[in-house]
């Protein structure tokens, strides 16, 4: 069953040396291969919404001129407290920005160094340096490989435990030049910036960063930017590991509320419950139409594109509106072919937040997502879909207004049931005072 891998996989972890592989070059090997490792194991090959994929020589003009203006912002911006959001939220006027690290930007205003991959075709809520390590990364990318004796121990212990192998040397070569070049990157980066704290928000993968950042001393902030358990590999590790194993771990995790991150073993020398008022809502009073809120995502879109047409078959009186996330935007024309046969169903991307989406539905449907908790947060209903992932989320399935389904016809008896008031421990609002006192350590 699914929900045992990351028991297999902490189990092979805690029996076999694989954190202790090491190169002159890597010194943590296992920990920058781990998250994708476990993802080939506990995703099975699913079909999935296909994506639009960028035309980067159609703006290879913007980038010029973009990389010329960059430049200059870097060599006059001040870097003692660098910042990589990752904007990958819409607001309502267009513009990207990044939820999770919002409240620290504009916190420090003109003391925060942001530094991100953007697209010249969006705009953003922030002035930032792009991060053109893409093209540094095709021009000067490391010639080093992962040696062939590492890969055949990682090999050999994965078919042990598994019962197969399912990464190739070459997937794991990528990410082992990828980390090399990582660290001289931003170790030369950070070094000419004199940068002192680095804030980040990418599920703790940026591994050679992390590493450049420590081999300078700079203290590694980490922004919680969505739920995360014990199934969650960015986060979560076997009990044996702890911050002075052999991984690249941030020195800090920042997190919405004290729940997050006490039920398991996050190897971080301290949890920094600050909150963040772009996930915290106060529940409010509005009248509900009735309307049925499914949340998709780009690994569990065709799964509940299907079950949207049943729903919309059973409920032919109520609105199914059908909630985009941000990185399925390109694709809006797929979904919208694949959901015609039901006018009840609606495509939403960024017209309404999803607070008053959810608060206006009798229903809040998801697979495996952090607007589950921003729901509960709102005294509101979930259905979990008893798909894929879905079992990661396995903490609240004892919660109230919590259900999980098999079938779009067991939504009847849910939807019948009376949501009740909740105690809000997900998200605090933002501690501004105490993320202050941060910046002068």
């Amino acid at each position: 069953m699914k929900e045992m891998v990351v028991d297999v996989f902490f189990k092979m972890e805690e029996e076999s040396p694989l954190f202790d592989l090491q190169t002159d070059q890597v010194p943590a090997i296992w920990d920058s291969f781990r998250m994708y490792i476990y993802l080939k194991y506990y995703f099975p090959e699913t079909n999935s919404i296909p994506i639009e994929k960028k035309n980067v020589s159609s703006e290879l003009l913007l980038i010029t001129k973009n990389l010329i203006l960059s430049s200059y912002y870097f060599m006059s911006k001040k870097g003692t407290n660098f910042i990589f959001p990752c904007s990958r939220y819409q607001d309502s006027s267009g513009f990207y920005y990044d939820k999770a690290s919002m409240n620290a930007i504009e916190t420090l205003g003109g003391h925060g160094f942001i530094f991100e991959l953007q697209s010249m075709q969006r705009s953003y809520r922030y002035k930032s340096v792009n991060n053109y390590i893409f093209i540094f990364k095709k021009f000067f990318n490391t010639k080093k490989n992962l040696p062939q004796n590492i890969y055949s121990v990682i090999e050999k212990t994965l078919t042990d435990y598994f019962g197969e192998c399912k990464v190739a040397y070459a997937d794991l070569n990528e990410i082992y030049k990828n980390y090399i070049f990582d660290f001289k990157y931003y170790k030369f980066i950070f070094k000419f910036k004199k940068t002192k704290r680095v804030f980040i928000n990418q599920n703790g993968l940026q591994k050679g960063l992390i590493a450049a950042a420590k081999s300078l001393n700079a203290t590694v902030y980490e922004f919680q930017h969505g739920s995360f358990n014990r199934d969650h590999l960015g986060y979560s590790y076997p009990e044996l590991i702890n911050v002075k194993s052999n991984i690249i771990f941030p020195d800090h995790l920042i997190t919405f509320s004290k729940y997050w991150g006490t039920k398991f073993n996050v190897p971080t020398k301290s949890l920094i419950p600050l909150g963040n008022d772009y996930f915290f809502n106060e529940p409010f009073e509005v009248t509900s139409d009735e309307s049925i809120l499914i949340i998709s995502s780009i690994i569990h879109g065709m799964e509940l594109c299907q079950l949207a047409n049943e729903i919309a078959e059973i409920f032919p009186n109520r609105i199914v509106n059908f909630k985009l996330h941000s990185n399925e935007y390109t694709s809006e024309d797929d979904y919208r072919k694949f959901l015609s046969s039901y006018p009840n169903i609606k495509i939403i991307k960024n017209e309404i937040d999803i607070p008053q989406l959810a608060a206006l539905s009798d229903l809040v449907i998801l697979i495996n997502s952090t607007v589950l908790y921003e729901v509960l947060n709102l005294s509101k209903k979930v259905a979990i879909f008893k798909r894929q992932n879905y079992y990661g989320q396995h903490d609240v399935f004892n919660f109230s207004n919590v259900y999980t389904f098999d079938l779009a016809t067991e939504l009847k008896s849910i939807i019948a049931n009376v949501a009740v008031e909740t105690k809000n421990i997900f998200f605090d609002s933002f501690k501004r005072d105490l993320f202050l006192k941060i910046p002068q350590n």
